[in-house]
């Protein structure tokens, strides 16, 4: 796909020109609107200065305290066949969510209790 133009990002991503952040969801059904690959979006939305926040994982929140908690059997399971090395991508973390029933926000929260990366973010952002 060609470059994004700004009037059709604002447009199709039905986003006001004085907004100052869009959400993870809000990028991720307007690629799908647009045909558009999601890292496209989230390149726009760098360049036009809007932050992208409220990450399907969890993960573009501060943290007041250390990660804590107990991680789910077959969540752990599945993020240490992926890990290796000490990291998983953010596709994984979205397929291990959904094949064990769980919420992506677990997923990233069981990553940061185990001391797993996420990285490469489906929309280019980390």
């Amino acid at each position: 796909m060609a470059e994004i133009k700004d009037d059709a990002f604002y447009r199709h991503c039905g986003i006001d020109h004085s907004a100052g952040s869009v959400t993870c969801d809000e990028l991720f059904r307007c690629a799908d609107r647009m045909g558009a690959d999601p890292v496209m979006l989230g390149e726009k939305a760098d360049s036009l200065s809007i932050k992208v926040r409220q990450c399907r994982l969890g993960l573009l929140r501060r943290r007041k305290d250390p990660p804590h908690g107990a991680v789910r059997g077959p969540v752990r399971a599945a993020i240490d066949a992926l890990s290796g090395n000490g990291s998983i991508t953010c596709r994984q973390a979205w397929d291990i969510a959904e094949l064990a029933g769980a919420a992506r926000e677990e997923i990233g929260a069981a990553c940061d209790v185990m001391g797993v990366k996420i990285n490469s973010c489906q929309l280019g952002l980390f």
